[in-house]
């Protein structure tokens, strides 16, 4: 549910998703955000579709900044754009961010001009508005993401296995990503008593029938498809990252896959996707976090 926010009254137009000073002017604010080495990257980029803004911006008597703001870590930082560009990418320790992390961008005033512009409504076109140095004349929507930490010394599985009654023995098995503890895979019926008989005494067959498959499949899809410009921003990311990067599991593999490869991010893909889940596997499968012995069947 939106935030319920007061109308305050200015003595010049104010550009906000809640107030009608404006026409048609939109002023949105987007945030991606990865957690790489021990940092939260924060990629930031804004849209204002008013050309008349957007040239008192570049021309430095506006500027935008946006306040990130952490209630749970009593975090408060601002960010000011460059005058020439609309995006922004910064990066804090990732123990300042915890939790629900909001996000807004401002338009602020940095010299007295007298304003006008095409797109006012009839309360402000025509009407001589002057406005001082440092005050706010805009408001972007508000952007929330959340941070997760993996917390450490847990050996609860990221796997769970479950049967559907409903799925024809010889179906294939299916898995869901929707938890976020665990991605839990589906068996048909006859599917779930081999597994049942299997989960103590050949755990090598599970691995090699369900997990890595899924593993390896999970892995090519955190593959980012374009990771840096040559000026080091980030471009795209994977659209399974974006959907799934907040959930437990997904930052177990990725954390289990830094210790694995010294430090290298699963989103970069320099590890080819099979080796790397036999890898991590290997690894981690039995004695940590990845465990999914029969306490998970």
């Amino acid at each position: 549910m939106p935030k319920i926010r007061r109308y305050k009254t200015y003595s010049f137009p104010f550009l906000a998703e809640y107030t009608t000073d404006y026409k048609k002017t939109e002023f949105l604010l987007e945030v991606k955000h990865l957690s790489k080495l021990g940092q939260i990257h924060l990629m930031l980029s804004y849209t204002i579709s008013n050309s008349e803004i957007n040239s008192l911006i570049e021309d430095g008597k506006l500027k935008v900044v946006t306040k990130v703001v952490c209630p749970t870590m009593g975090f408060n930082k601002t960010i000011e754009f460059d005058d020439k560009t609309n995006t922004k990418e910064v990066q804090f320790n990732s123990m300042a961010l915890e939790g629900d992390v909001s996000a807004t961008a401002y338009i602020i005033s940095t010299d007295d001009i007298s304003y006008s512009n095409n797109d006012l409504s009839s309360d402000w076109f025509d009407k001589p508005v002057r406005i001082m140095a440092n005050n706010i004349i805009g408001e972007s929507n508000e952007r929330i993401i959340t941070v997760k930490h993996v917390k450490s010394g847990t050996k609860k599985s990221i796997f769970k296995f479950t049967k559907d009654m409903n799925l024809e023995d010889g179906a294939p098995f299916k898995i869901s990503l929707a938890e976020d503890e665990a991605i839990v895979f589906i068996l048909p019926t006859g599917d779930w008593a081999r597994f049942y008989q299997l989960r103590n005494k050949n755990v090598e067959s599970i691995i090699t029938l369900y997990i890595i498959p899924v593993l390896t499949d999970i892995l090519r899809q955190m593959i980012d498809p374009i990771r840096f410009d040559d000026e080091g921003c980030v471009l795209a990311e994977a659209e399974f990252t974006g959907k799934h990067q907040n959930k437990t599991w997904y930052r177990v593999i990725e954390d289990n896959y830094r210790k694995a490869f010294e430090g290298k991010e699963a989103r970069d893909g320099n590890i080819e996707p099979l080796e790397a889940a036999q890898t991590i596997v290997n690894k981690y499968a039995v004695h940590n976090i990845l465990s999914f012995c029969s306490r998970n069947s």
